[in-house]
């Protein structure tokens, strides 16, 4: 049957426009509503649990394939980083108790002299609430840093910059779904010991999938992707970590004068 795509007005047959590639839309119930919320949200017939799934398996060979143009099986990385931290923020929101310390601004704002050793310690409480409360900020600002060092040690590669970029949305995307997932265990339970064994459960988690990232997406033994992957993970945060450190003394230091 032939249709006119209502986006261009091309005569075409089948399911999606031969011209614009507009998909052909049936009227707005609220069935179909719902079912255009879901797939643009979840994508659960072939993005969401594929992809989670897969990044469980094969870490490295999702974020080859989607650099390679294999993206039609996947959700997007950027997508899927911001999706598990919606997720997170509902979980902390439910399972957390309010913090009760000072705010970021008024830390950031208070008398204390930039560059000294009394503004470290109001860092590293800027810091905990950056992790603690605004993690998709904290994930997206190291993503630069760990891409820049992973393009700098496989230089010989040839990807560019942006291609390395999505094999750590991937990852940080995954590592924030496993945080989640241990809010309430831990909120819940709160024993010491108990904590401690699900802070080293995602801590394994990240190494485990930084390694077998790098492994899978640039095809080296497990020693070098190893070796590298754990550089650019640790070196990468420790960078971050310096970077923000000076921005901050630095927005103290206009502030003050």
């Amino acid at each position: 049957m032939t249709m006119s795509c209502k986006n261009c007005g091309n005569e075409f047959v089948g399911n999606y426009c031969n011209e614009c590639g507009q998909k052909v839309m049936s009227r707005l119930t609220i069935k179909r509503v719902w079912t255009l919320i879901v797939d643009d949200v979840f994508e659960i017939n072939n993005g969401l649990l594929y992809t989670l799934r897969q990044l469980w398996v094969n870490p490295g060979k999702v974020s080859y394939d989607y650099v390679n143009g294999r993206t039609n099986k996947f959700y997007s990385p950027l997508k899927y980083l911001i999706f598990w931290t919606a997720v997170y923020f509902i979980l902390t929101s439910l399972f957390v108790t309010e913090y009760q310390g000072q705010s970021i601004r008024e830390i950031l704002f208070n008398t204390t002299k930039p560059f000294s050793g009394e503004s470290i310690p109001d860092f590293v409480d800027i810091w905990s609430q950056l992790i603690y409360f605004h993690i998709n900020l904290f994930f997206l600002g190291m993503i630069p840093f760990l891409t820049i060092l992973s393009y700098v040690i496989y230089r010989k590669r040839k990807f560019y910059m942006t291609e390395l970029s999505i094999l750590y949305l991937y990852i940080l995307g995954q590592v924030t779904f496993v945080i989640a997932i241990t809010i309430p265990a831990i909120s819940l339970l709160g024993e010491s010991k108990v904590i401690l064994i699900l802070v080293a459960f995602v801590a394994a988690t990240i190494i485990y999938l930084v390694i077998k990232s790098h492994k899978q997406f640039f095809g080296e033994t497990w020693f070098k992707s190893s070796l590298k992957g754990l550089v650019i993970l640790y070196i990468g945060q420790l960078i971050y970590m310096l970077t923000m450190l000076i921005i901050f003394n630095f927005i103290k230091m206009f502030e003050i004068r």
